[in-house]
């Protein structure tokens, strides 16, 4: 099942630095966007420091960071955006996250590969966003923030644990540690799961989720992936207590509420509690009809209608009620013609139920639509399979 993508207009008036650094030989190259805020008071000269001890730390693992220049000669975008509060002279506001409108740092396929329900990043647009006293973090730590968040994003577990330990115990303001602890246990939880200590990745994520109490917009996603875990160690009543706290708790925010109803929804399936799954789709579609202008103006707008049609075709697909399926693939395109997945999802079906050229056409319409697409192998071999069927018809 296709874990369905986020968005999020991140609001900043950005002042970009010009500098621009050289490409290392590296087998992996994200560009950088090195921004301050409009109270910009961090000098260029500070941020080229700290990017550059990065890449040091990089060197070994194949990996550079250069500053992006906005050509599209390197298509991953981190943006590393340091700031000071207007109001507040002595914070310093750090984040490492991605453009507001490209979707950057890459999916994180080992996890998805265990299961397409985790989430691999904090929240949808931010892997680490934090508010610090100047001398709090020292140039180290920082360099160290961005070594260890890289090497997370590029599937170097084993690596990136090292760099993030030594940045939870590098503060020594308190609530500062705290907080840079709740979103890094989030990362080392991750790391776990992949190494199959699902003991230490329940003990993390609830580390970190105690760290957040109260705050939805974090709270969301944590719950998510510790729910995963509970499931897994055979504690659905667990899992689905989590669930429904952090559902009540998101009432006073369409946006999180709407996140939440979907993780639900596919932890449900995945426990095979297909009617309660689509019950919580059922209840997204209205919320996203009922609140559409505040869920597209939202901070943390991640979805659209068609994709929760198409989530809903796939709920009820396991239940094998092919017109039921065919109606919310239906609705979805007549929501949006162009949105490539349903074609996939909608050939799938046809395929299924033996109507072979409704499917092809799907299938070919998908791979024009998306030549670079998530499916692109799956809808390959499927049209090639029924091009050979119909070719050994008309012999």
């Amino acid at each position: 099942m296709r874990l369905l993508r986020c968005f999020c207009i991140v609001l900043f008036l950005l002042i970009s630095m010009e500098n621009t650094f050289e490409a290392q030989e590296a087998e992996t190259i994200y560009a950088v966007t090195i921004n301050c805020g409009p109270a910009c008071w961090l000098n260029q000269e500070w941020g080229i420091a700290v990017l550059e001890r990065a890449n040091q730390l990089l060197d070994d693992y194949d990996i550079a960071l250069v500053q992006n220049d906005w050509s599209g000669a390197y298509p991953t975008i981190l943006e590393i955006i340091l700031y000071k509060n207007q109001t507040l002279e002595e914070i310093m506001h750090f984040i490492v996250g991605v453009d507001g409108e490209r979707e950057a740092i890459p999916v994180k396929q080992s996890l998805r590969d265990i299961s397409p329900i985790l989430l691999h990043r904090f929240t949808p647009h931010i892997i680490f966003e934090q508010s610090m006293t100047v001398t709090g973090p020292t140039d180290a730590a920082v360099s160290n923030m961005i070594a260890g968040l890289t090497l997370y994003v590029a599937n170097n577990c084993d690596v990136a644990i090292p760099f993030l330990q030594s940045v939870k115990n590098s503060l020594t303001v308190v609530s500062e540690r705290q907080e840079v602890e709740g979103y890094l246990n989030f990362y080392l939880g991750n790391c776990a799961i992949l190494v199959g200590d699902l003991d230490q990745a329940s003990q993390l994520f609830q580390h970190s989720l105690e760290t957040f109490n109260g705050e939805i917009q974090w709270n969301v996603g944590l719950s998510n992936n510790l729910a995963w875990v509970h499931l897994q160690n055979g504690h659905s009543n667990l899992a689905f207590d989590l669930m429904a706290h952090t559902l009540s708790s998101t009432s006073g925010s369409p946006n999180s509420q709407l996140l939440a109803l979907v993780h639900r929804s596919q932890l449900y399936a995945l426990d095979f509690r297909y009617n309660e799954a689509i019950a919580d789709v059922d209840a997204a579609i209205a919320l996203m009809i009922d609140k559409d202008d505040e869920l597209r103006n939202g901070v943390y707008s991640w979805s659209s209608l068609p994709e929760l049609y198409v989530l809903r075709g796939q709920m009820v697909m396991l239940l094998y009620e092919w017109d039921r399926v065919l109606a919310d693939y239906n609705t979805a395109l007549e929501l949006d013609p162009t949105y490539a997945d349903a074609y996939f999802y909608r050939g799938v079906l046809y395929y299924s139920v033996l109507e072979r050229e409704q499917a092809l056409a799907d299938f070919e319409y998908y791979l024009e639509l998306a030549p670079e697409g998530d499916h692109v192998a799956e809808a390959t071999r499927y049209a090639e399979s029924i091009l050979a069927e119909l070719e050994a018809l008309d012999g």
